[in-house]
């Protein structure tokens, strides 16, 4: 291979792992909400008609969320599926569906009734950096059994986006009764995007190291 030609592959490579072993130092999960450890006091019921939301914040460098951990308890017997849904923030209160994070059964198996937190992993559900939402939980159409959600009068917790509101609604996002006075108990944890300078960083780090070797050469 010609001397001109090995340059350009070496250049190609060297560019191409700059760029990558920048986004991925600079890519790291961090937390937006978690209260987990104060555990629940008591839990609210969700029902086909009665939903429960939790608000909190998607801090300045988020890119998108990537789980959501939820204190819950079920009663045994009923049947059907619920729902975890991201919603906007209008006005202080549940504005409109933005995407439906997971649907399914009843979580809890064996022996009723049970409670614990329980992870929704895998996801990649974009959100805007400054921006207030709420997290959504309720039953689909046609469910029979009692899924509660926990909540704690401690109102401390972690995480850039931690928020106390939370709000109940009897008709399916209808109208809302807003509530500061507990807040739901759960963890959510979001990938935070590369910094621009960092992959400029990469890429001009990798630049200078191409030409000292081609001087040398």
């Amino acid at each position: 291979m010609k001397r001109s030609s090995a340059r350009a592959v070496w250049l190609f490579a060297l560019l191409g792992s700059g760029a990558s072993c920048a986004g991925s130092s600079a890519r790291a999960d961090v937390i937006l909400y978690d209260n987990l450890g104060n555990g629940a006091q008591g839990y609210r019921s969700v029902t086909v008609l009665t939903w429960e939301a939790q608000r909190f914040n998607s801090a300045s460098n988020t890119l998108a969320l990537t789980s959501a951990t939820l204190n819950l308890d079920s009663e045994s017997g009923g049947s059907g599926t619920f729902f975890l849904q991201l919603d906007t923030d209008a006005a202080g209160q549940p504005g409109t569906a933005l995407a439906t994070l997971f649907t399914g059964p009843d979580p809890f198996t064996g022996p009723f009734p049970q409670s614990g937190n329980i992870l929704f992993g895998g996801l990649n559900q974009p959100v805007v950096p400054n921006t207030n939402y709420w997290l959504v939980l309720g039953e689909n159409s046609g469910a029979s059994f009692d899924l509660r959600w926990g909540s704690t009068s401690n109102l401390t917790g972690t995480g850039s986006g931690f928020q106390t509101t939370n709000a109940t609604t009897n008709n399916q996002g209808g109208t809302w009764s807003v509530s500061s006075t507990t807040s739901h108990v759960m963890q959510l944890t979001a990938t935070a995007a590369p910094e621009p300078s960092s992959l400029l960083l990469g890429l001009f780090g990798g630049c200078a190291l191409l030409a000292r070797r081609w001087r040398r050469g």
